[in-house]
């Protein structure tokens, strides 16, 4: 029996990704379209936080033999992300995204499995990670903001900012020691703002996950390419621009054909 765990809170809409990954699954595979004959044993739709994971982990240790588990979020927070990747490579597990795996799910989810699925219409979406340049200038703008409050004498607003202050750093910390245990080149998560105006989300082919360090994946003919993009259904999830990335003979990002 597969273990799911859902969720009607905010992110509800990981339910929604869930329930439409299903139903995709079950109506549209053709035979110019086959599913990837994989079952999961339990599933995680729900969005990323430290309550979800361990709901997760707490259910999932209680499936015996359990190899393959799929993966269908919009992402959440890094810290607990990175602590269900761990637990998934410590358990050998496969995973499979059937439906939609963004942001959190992309970065640390999948790189996690030994065996890495893509079925066909599904999606596995970057859109950055906490070394973007962007995230620099916003860290810049708290600091600003926090020498402001220490000279007014706002206690308040001190402690408000130097909480949120530690948080970045130590989520930066947090993902950098991912990468590095995981091999992945953390510039796959930030490939669409390597060339400026590119792209704010982004799908890659197989053999681009692979120049990166995510390997052993499996997917369906054409998947990342910019006519695999146009028939997936879960593209309307996605609120930033969306493109297909490969790379150019030198190694640079440029827009799939």
């Amino acid at each position: 029996m597969m273990e799911c765990i859902c969720s009607m809170d905010r992110k509800s809409i990981n339910f929604v990704f869930g329930l439409f990954a299903w139903m995709i699954c079950a109506c549209t595979f053709g035979e110019n379209t086959p599913a990837i004959p994989i079952k999961p044993d339990a599933s995680f739709d729900v969005a990323i936080t430290d309550v979800s994971v361990d709901q997760a982990i707490q259910r999932f240790e209680a499936i015996p033999d359990l190899k393959v588990l799929r993966i269908n979020s919009s992402g959440g927070d890094i810290t607990a992300a990175v602590r269900l990747a761990r637990w998934i490579q410590s358990r050998h597990l496969d995973v499979m995204v059937s439906g939609f795996c963004m942001s959190a799910c992309a970065n640390y989810l999948f790189p996690a499995g030994h065996t890495k699925y893509i079925q066909p219409k599904a999606l596995l979406v970057w859109h950055g990670n906490l070394n973007d340049p962007e995230v620099d200038e916003w860290v810049a703008t708290k600091n600003s903001q926090l020498k402001d409050a220490q000279a007014s004498g706002n206690d308040q607003e001190v402690a408000r900012l130097t909480q949120f202050i530690d948080k970045i750093k130590q989520q930066r910390e947090t993902e950098s020691r991912f990468f590095a245990e995981f091999k992945v080149d953390e510039k796959l998560s930030r490939l669409g703002y390597l060339k400026p105006g590119l792209s704010d989300a982004w799908i890659v082919p197989v053999e681009v996950m692979s120049h990166f360090g995510v390997t052993n994946v499996v997917a369906p003919d054409g998947y990342g390419t910019a006519g695999y993009l146009a028939t997936s259904p879960f593209k309307m999830f996605v609120k930033e621009k969306l493109a297909s990335i490969c790379l150019n003979e030198v190694g640079e990002p440029i827009l799939c054909k």
